[in-house]
């Protein structure tokens, strides 16, 4: 904000300043929750990709199921990663046009 750099919780005290931003950063921090909660799937679904009971006769090969969980879970997080840096920079934006110098 204005060219310096905060820290979290002055940038929260900032924020809070201006009423028509925090709407906006709350839905950040919001999605920005969501978009961080997807990595567990993503994480067990690499390491379960490959069937690896060496008695299956799928041995070695990719399971569908944890493909689709990957492909499902990243795409959900890119979504609300990307709508988490929309409404900061809108809660950013509301914010310093309030500020008069």
């Amino acid at each position: 904000m204005d060219g310096q750099k905060l820290s979290s919780k002055e940038f929260k005290q900032e924020i809070y300043k201006s009423p028509e931003a925090i709407p906006y950063y709350q839905k950040a921090k919001r999605s920005k929750i969501i978009a961080n909660s997807m990595a567990a799937p993503i994480l067990v679904s690499a390491l379960f990709m490959k069937e690896r009971n060496i008695t299956s006769p799928n041995y070695g090969q990719n399971r569908p199921a944890m493909l689709l969980l990957a492909i499902v879970s990243s795409g959900t997080a890119l979504l609300f990663a990307s709508q988490d840096r929309k409404n900061m920079k809108t809660a950013v934006r509301l914010r310093n046009e309030m500020v008069v110098y």
